[in-house]
């Protein structure tokens, strides 16, 4: 198998905004995708957090930089949003047993976040037309891609 350079179609589970059955959890409160359990993270307000928890993962996204400037995590940097974006794809993994089963089937594939919204730390953006604030040296991109590398080691007892 070549390398899974998009998360649609097929690889959909491999995305953030996945829709999940068992949620992931984050300060004690239910995620039904990682994504908002991310956004939610981003924000010392738990009134806030419980609203992202009810939230769709695209709108969720849409008000994560409005939700930090409010009342930013404390512990936001990157070393805290690598271990937090570990933390809750293990989770997602580890608690889907369907999820599991089709992470573990990607074998020993190379796993890389293609996108087109200029996100070059958590994925690589294709789009050919990044903004320069927005580029990274390659062995700072592509983190996601790293985490679920990592993940699927783990559930593989590795």
């Amino acid at each position: 198998m070549e390398a899974i350079s998009s998360f649609s179609k097929e690889n959909s589970f491999l995305s953030n905004f996945f829709p999940l059955k068992v949620p992931v959890i984050f300060e004690g409160l239910p995620f039904f995708t990682v994504e908002t359990a991310y956004v939610a993270a981003k924000t010392s307000d738990v009134n806030k957090r419980h609203e992202v928890s009810k939230m769709k993962p695209g709108k969720a996204k849409r008000i994560g930089e409005e939700i930090f400037k409010l009342a930013p995590n404390p512990n936001w940097s990157d070393e805290f949003r690598l271990q937090l974006m570990e933390d809750f794809v293990f989770q997602k993994f580890s608690r889907n047993e369907d999820l599991k089963q089709l992470l573990l089937a990607t074998g020993d594939c190379e796993i890389i976040e293609g996108n087109h919204w200029h996100d070059n730390f958590f994925g690589v953006c294709n789009c050919g037309n990044c903004p320069p604030e927005k580029l990274r040296p390659k062995e700072e991109q592509n983190h996601l891609g790293e985490i679920l590398t990592k993940v699927r080691e783990r559930l593989k007892g590795g």
